[in-house]
């Protein structure tokens, strides 16, 4: 993706606006008990703030585990950002691949309020870098 600088910011903005709808809609979700559609927007928020932190520096990736790694290993590991915001990273992923693909979920509300919060914070976490 060869996009210019201005273009880029579009849509790094773009982003961090789809990964705050998802944290809203993941709040309404809950508010009406469903758990699945909650833990999928959950995941989106964080995916959404990742692609942004990603495209930032200038990278891009056709499938979510590149997505993932690229967190890990340009970010986590480096020390730009603290090794809990990969656990939440990945945790949300595999909760969104559970909610979505499995007849029985085996997590409850308050496991995913918290998992909300959690993301909340890798959300602002990569904003505060972002300086968005």
């Amino acid at each position: 993706m060869t996009l210019s600088h201005e273009e880029r910011q579009a849509v790094i903005n773009l982003r961090c606006q789809n990964a705050d709808e998802a944290l809203s809609d993941a709040a309404v979700l809950l508010g009406r008990g469903s758990i699945r559609g909650a833990a999928n927007r959950i995941y989106y928020a964080a995916f959404h703030m990742v692609s942004a932190l990603a495209l930032s520096q200038g990278k891009v990736f056709a499938k979510h585990q590149g997505l993932i790694s690229f967190f890990h290993a340009d970010c986590v590991r480096t020390g730009q950002f603290d090794v809990k915001y990969g656990r939440i990273l990945q945790q949300a992923f595999e909760d969104r691949a559970e909610a979505d693909y499995q007849d029985d979920i085996s997590f409850d509300e308050a496991s995913i309020r918290g998992r909300l919060a959690d993301v909340k914070d890798l959300v602002e976490a990569i904003k505060t870098v972002l300086n968005m």
